[in-house]
């Protein structure tokens, strides 16, 4: 049977929501004792019917394992063949799904730079406010205490030389996350809109 990629792809959901179902509810074990009436003691079946559910359920719990990896397999070799056409190069799904998860992390560290970036020059900002009130406070005693002037003066130069605070930006990392961004603009929406066409247009055979 011809099926689409897409449905394909839901049908790995469906059975792993199955499989994860059916491990869960699954006792593959008991116990019985001769006076509880020869049945067992969690599922209240004799031994006989108890055997023959258990060996039921493994059995369907490892036919669906199968059934879905053989999906998953016939998956993996159209993605390995099919070709997609983005900005003029050509790509097997495969790679654009690698693309795809290239572009997403490579959005998250464009946030990372940002979210660093306003962090580190609100620091810096903060940093040079409480320089500006401590050169506020000299320029204002040198005014009121003249004898100390040469003192205060001296004070006022290494609080502009030695506290002074320099943003080190080594990575220009706004220059940075403004092109990761462009870059992930440029094809987070046009990969999304080729993989879905393309999972809605080709079959395998299942």
């Amino acid at each position: 049977m011809k099926i689409t990629i897409q449905r394909a792809l839901n049908e790995l959901n469906v059975l792993k929501s199955r499989i994860e179902k059916q491990i869960a509810n699954l006792t593959p074990l008991d116990i019985i004792q001769k006076n509880k009436k020869d049945t067992t003691i969690t599922t209240k079946q004799t031994a006989s019917i108890f055997t023959q559910n258990a060996k039921s359920s493994m059995q369907s719990i490892t036919d669906l394992i199968t059934q879905r990896e053989n999906i998953k397999n016939k998956i993996i070799a159209a993605n390995n063949t099919i070709h997609i056409t983005l900005n003029n190069q050509q790509y097997t799904i495969a790679q654009l799904l690698a693309k795809k998860e290239s572009i997403n992390l490579k959005a998250n560290l464009a946030m990372k730079l940002k979210t660093s970036y306003e962090r580190t020059i609100s620091q810096l900002n903060s940093i040079e406010y409480d320089n500006e009130d401590k050169i506020q406070e000299l320029l204002n005693k040198m005014k009121t205490d003249k004898s100390k002037e040469q003192e205060m003066k001296s004070l006022y130069q290494n609080l502009l030389t030695l506290e002074q605070a320099t943003l080190i930006d080594p990575c220009d990392i706004l220059t940075t996350a403004n092109l990761l961004e462009e870059e992930v603009d440029l094809y987070n929406n046009e990969i999304n809109f080729l993989l879905s066409e393309a999972n809605n247009t080709n079959h395998i055979e299942i």
